[in-house]
């Protein structure tokens, strides 16, 4: 009986060793895919093809896009917004909701009985300005007097986009993950039509 089991052993032993002389360094042989995807985000970045780049990214998990937000009173990616005159404008609509007053007694869809619900009333573009106002905290003696003083912010219409790629996780107890960039590239949001 252990001559058996030794024997199925080292069969297995050679057959292991033979799947690992026959898949090299990238797993089986033509090399690593994520070599392959990141070969392929490159020259889409080169070639300005956006579109590719955002498929092949959102199918690898060892890839992500990073520098792509900008705000439209929430944020959202510059891949799905375009200049509209003064204002960037989200590509496609989305639901516009209006609180209603329903009647104290009626429990109306959102399960808190209150008397208020909020009813789709249409679907409408997100905007918001390119240049806007707001206001920033600045304290001095050491954060003992503060006041906040108007600044205008303006939303850059070109973005530097970067794709990252996975490296490895660090860390036991709080692990994170390690990317490096892979590539950067300009990104000009477009005029919308």
């Amino acid at each position: 009986m252990s001559l058996f089991r030794n024997i199925t052993i080292l069969i297995t032993m050679i057959l292991i060793m033979n799947v690992e002389a026959a898949s090299g360094i990238g797993g089986l042989a033509g090399g690593s895919s994520t070599g392959k995807i990141s070969e392929q985000i490159e020259n889409a970045m080169l070639d300005g093809n956006w579109g590719l780049v955002r498929e092949v990214v959102s199918g690898s998990n060892e890839h992500r896009i990073a520098g792509d937000t900008v705000f439209i009173g929430r944020p959202a990616s510059a891949f799905d917004t375009c200049i509209d005159g003064d204002e960037l404008r989200s590509k496609k609509k989305y639901p516009v909701y209006k609180s209603v007053y329903v009647g104290s007694v009626k429990d109306y869809k959102d399960g808190v009985r209150d008397g208020w619900t909020n009813k789709l009333v249409g679907h409408d573009f997100r905007r918001y300005p390119l240049n806007y106002k707001s206001k920033k905290t600045v304290c001095a003696n050491n954060g003992k007097r503060c006041r906040e003083i108007p600044v205008t912010i303006r939303q850059e219409t070109q973005r530097e986009i970067t794709v990252k790629e996975y490296v490895r996780t660090v860390g036991r107890n709080n692990p994170r993950d390690i990317y490096q960039d892979l590539n950067t590239e300009l990104y000009e949001i477009e005029v919308c039509h």
